[in-house]
């Protein structure tokens, strides 16, 4: 169908419980299923392990949850008073930021897919913005609007490993 494989870990994870249960109930009639469920048990533990370090999303230009977490904490030292930050960028380099930290509010830039628009009232509230630029912009332009909001830039980072970002804030505020 298309669909990367994570999207079937749950289904995979039932399967193998109902077969390791099926063996269970017949390891009494055939003793060479507690052999068979062991195996089975190694490739299951080898299968993950080979997923884990081989996963990728498919999508390019997507930063890491180090690169992440890096930028999280750059921002908050820079920024302590903020309650809210908005971060904007494409949809696989926004929603990870809002996800590791309860002080960022994310959104995909405009005509990207949304998933949730009750956080588009908060983002647009806010004063500070950090814009990420991996799979959207070729630069950083100096005033930008996006969703309603002008912005004007503020500081561009130094690139964290893949990450391009800058901080803007709200137009009109000091």
């Amino acid at each position: 169908m298309g669909n990367p494989l994570h999207y079937y870990a749950y289904p995979y994870i039932l399967f193998a419980l109902g077969f390791l249960t099926k063996l269970d109930q017949f390891s009494a009639k055939l003793p060479a299923t507690k052999i068979l469920a062991l195996i089975l048990g190694a490739f299951t533990l080898n299968a993950s392990v080979q997923f884990n370090h081989h996963f990728k999303t498919g999508a390019e230009n997507r930063i890491t949850r180090l690169e992440a977490e890096i930028l999280i904490r750059k921002i908050e030292k820079e920024l302590p008073g903020e309650e809210s930050i908005s971060v904007i960028g494409s949809y696989w380099n926004s929603y990870i930021i809002d996800a590791l930290s309860d002080n960022f509010i994310a959104i995909p830039r405009k005509g990207e897919y949304i998933r949730d628009y009750r956080n588009l009232l908060e983002v647009q509230s806010n004063s500070y913005f950090v814009l990420i630029a991996n799979d959207w912009l070729a630069e950083f332009p100096l005033q930008i609007t996006e969703h309603a909001v002008e912005l004007n830039q503020v500081k561009v980072y130094p690139s964290q490993g893949d990450i391009q970002y800058a901080l803007y804030r709200r137009a009109g505020q000091q």
